[in-house]
């Protein structure tokens, strides 16, 4: 047998061995729990039933954890980077290579090959720094969305259980009402308001259900599950503290943070390298009047820029600033709302507590309450929220 028949033959057999190993090895994890291994404690997902529906619970530190290291976004990003890198190194080990040569040095004066010695590196380097920084914003704008749909499922599932638990107590009301009817101890039109408040309350349920599957569907998505998967997310309780950011020097924050801005780092980067680019061409064109000018045009439209981007870059900021305010506001509406359905909570119980009101008023009071309790913590969500994507906007650092 020739060679080459020999070895494509044993090729053949290890592939073979190793996809039987493959099989074997997914038909195992199909029958038995799973364990997914984090840096503190072993969670595990349950497969149930036939229906292949896994149960995962989680809390807010280990999503966070779990986003960096499965999200499929940041994956191209970091092979964007990885890319890049490589790139970086080839250009860096041209320009060595020309230095250190001192033939090559003298003998090749022209534009093409004192770019590659003078500022290719310098680009790659550029688009390095540029991809990490895309990467870091990338994470932190996921982190306060996945945060942001990780407590709007909690808040949800508080709604959806306090209008449930509602419904129930009124069902128990309308077949009491129900059984007076039938004696003659009530006229058949005193159940209606109550079958009116049943439907009410059951189509009021269909909202947070919706915003509880779309926050869900973002929460998988962004960690890398497997959307086609019957994956029940049982979420650990979380909430965030209400803490006022108003700091009084906010001009200078402001000021501050767009001369430290990258972006316009960036820009000011790429004028240097025309900078450059114009004393090669200089030193080493042969066109050189007509390659100078066209450098110099190119170098005042970046300067333009540059002066439009810090114009914008300070009209955004104040725009995030006076959005922050915006929530600030709503968490004050919010306080102001739930204070006020407090008092009627505890003024209809009082009055049910002296049989002046019948129990179904008050469990609506007490149900509004409740609602308000989750408005409350909603607003107070949302605001923290924002005041941490204000101060990654502005480049703040805890």
């Amino acid at each position: 047998m020739k060679k080459g028949n020999i070895t494509a033959l044993i090729l053949a057999t290890l592939l073979f061995a190793n996809s039987s190993t493959v099989v074997f090895a997914m038909n195992n994890a199909e029958n038995n729990s799973r364990e997914i291994e984090n840096k503190e404690e072993i969670k595990v997902i349950t497969i149930l039933g036939k229906d292949n529906e896994e149960e995962l619970n989680l809390n807010m530190k280990e999503v966070m954890e779990k986003l960096e290291k499965d999200n499929s976004e940041l994956k191209l990003m970091e092979g964007k980077i990885n890319l890049l890198n490589r790139l970086y190194d080839r250009d860096l080990t041209l320009s060595q290579s020309i230095d250190n040569d001192r033939d090559i040095s003298i003998n090749y004066n022209n534009v093409s090959f004192r770019r590659q010695q003078m500022l290719n590196f310098r680009q790659s380097a550029l688009n390095v720094k540029s991809a990490r920084k895309d990467k870091e914003d990338k994470v932190k704008e996921i982190k306060r969305e996945l945060e942001r749909n990780y407590l709007n499922v909690l808040n949800c599932r508080r709604d959806i259980k306090n209008t449930e638990e509602t419904l129930n107590n009124l069902d128990m009301q309308i077949e009491k009402l129900q059984r007076y009817i039938d004696e003659g101890k009530a006229s058949s039109t005193s159940i209606e308001p109550l079958k009116v408040q049943k439907t009410q309350l059951s189509s009021s349920l269909n909202l947070p259900k919706l915003q509880e599957q779309e926050s869900l569907l973002k929460i998988k998505q962004y960690l890398g599950l497997d959307q086609t998967k019957n994956i029940k997310l049982n979420l650990e309780y979380a909430n965030k503290e209400f803490k006022l950011y108003n700091p009084e020097n906010i001009d200078k924050i402001i000021n501050d943070s767009i001369e430290k801005n990258f972006g316009l780092y960036k820009m000011n980067e790429e004028l240097e390298f025309l900078k450059v680019e114009r004393h090669i061409y200089e030193k080493y064109g042969r066109n050189t009047e007509v390659e100078s000018t066209n450098i110099d045009i190119r170098m005042k439209d970046m300067q333009n820029s540059i002066e439009d981007y810090k114009l914008n870059l300070r009209v955004n900021f104040w725009s995030a600033y006076y959005n922050l305010k915006g929530k600030e506001e709503a968490v004050d509406v919010a306080k102001a709302n739930l204070a006020h359905s407090k008092m009627k909570y505890e003024e209809t119980k009082y009055r049910s507590d002296q049989g002046l009101e019948d129990k179904v008023q008050l469990e609506s009071a007490k149900l509004d309450f409740e609602k308000k309790k989750i408005e409350e913590e909603k607003a107070i969500n949302e605001y923290m929220i924002t005041v941490q994507s204000f101060k990654d906007t502005l480049g703040i650092e805890e």
